[in-house]
């Protein structure tokens, strides 16, 4: 909201004065006023914490914050209101009106607002323009108040990569994706888990985005390895994760990052990958939990598919039996999870051509 006061005619600003940038931020705040008066956006009513990014600032810094969690405002948007704003997106108009319709309208076709042949709308390159680089900065040394209210480094770590992305900034994005400073960011602002599970998403866009670029011979994707920059991605994150675990290096949080890392690396299709963080995973959730442990039951039935994926029946059946036998000592046989293993297993046994076997698992 901030850099959309900033532009005229779709065109991005070269540079921004501290001075602008905090006459765009009262412009935000006035955008976020109007929208929550016109009912399209309201407050989140749960109250809200300060952020652990914020208080390692504080504490660097020395001293306590002014700030209050009433200062710390979230915003929430029906669901509705969204939907209608993402058709609205699709539209080529300049204004809000319905496309023309020979059955619906209510003006005749001459009356209609035209389509829009310009650029669209820069969205996610402002985006990419506030969170990554000078203005970045200039906001995080002017505006460290602004910051508390609106929880700014969490967002920042979050969405970074993903603007980057869509704005078709793909050697930049893998830059981010892979410094060590980022991934450390990313553990603190969201935590091991949500820090993961984002880095995970970023990683398969990334590979989508590189696939898209290789289909249309752009240079870029030739200067970049996208298997060992998923691979570079995935061991920085785990890193962090390991480092910043508060208790050991030996945690649930760990365990759950690996697995997550391992199911995202299967989508990714980097299978042997996968089959190494999974495998690393069901050793941990073992050893944490009990060898009798949903859970555990689960890692390795991850783990088994991933086996499957690199053709390796034998080891994979075997991680098949060893889920089922899991499943059983907990006494959850009927649980969807165990159900889902036999189906697997039996599937297994179909290919490698054991009817017999199979049908008796169906």
């Amino acid at each position: 909201f901030a850099i959309i006061s900033s532009l005229e005619g779709y065109v991005l600003p070269s540079r921004v004065s501290s001075d602008d940038l905090a006459d765009y931020m009262d412009n935000a705040a006035i955008i976020l006023d109007t929208l929550e008066t016109m009912n399209l956006l309201q407050r989140a009513g749960h109250g809200l914490t300060k952020s652990s990014a914020l208080n390692k600032w504080n504490k660097a810094a020395g001293g306590a914050s002014t700030g209050s969690a009433a200062d710390h405002k979230c915003y929430s948007m029906h669901e509705s209101v969204k939907a209608i704003a993402e058709e609205m997106a699709k539209r080529k108009t300049v204004a809000f009106a319905p496309l023309y319709n020979d059955f619906h309208s209510f003006m005749s076709g001459d009356d209609v607002v035209p389509e829009w042949d310009g650029p669209q709308f820069p969205f996610d390159e402002c985006m990419v323009m506030m969170l990554d680089g000078e203005v970045a900065e200039m906001a995080d040394s002017s505006q460290s108040s602004l910051y508390e209210r609106w929880n700014m480094e969490e967002y920042s770590t979050e969405n970074t990569p993903l603007h980057l992305i869509r704005a078709k900034m793909v050697p930049r994005a893998v830059e981010v994706l892979v410094d060590r400073d980022f991934c450390s960011r990313r553990v603190i602002a969201l935590g091991p888990i949500e820090a993961t599970r984002r880095h995970v998403s970023d990683l398969i866009d990334l590979r989508r985005a590189h696939a898209a670029l290789n289909s249309s011979k752009k240079d870029a994707a030739n200067d970049i390895n996208i298997v060992v920059t998923v691979q570079e991605g995935a061991a920085c994150i785990i890193t962090e994760v390991v480092q910043q675990s508060q208790s050991s290096p030996k945690s649930l949080d760990v365990a759950i990052c690996l697995s997550t890392m391992g199911e995202g690396l299967i989508k990714a299709r980097q299978p042997r990958d996968a089959s190494q963080r999974l495998e690393e995973a069901a050793d941990l959730y073992r050893e944490l939990l009990g060898q009798n442990h949903i859970d555990s039951g689960r890692a390795v039935n991850a783990l088994a598919k991933s086996l499957v994926k690199v053709n390796e029946t034998r080891a994979a059946l075997v991680r098949f039996g060893e889920a089922s036998s899991t499943f059983e000592e907990c006494k959850s046989s009927n649980h969807f999870d165990s159900i889902a293993n036999l189906q697997g297993m039996a599937n297994l046994f179909v290919t490698s051509g054991d009817f017999q076997a199979a049908t008796a698992l169906y």
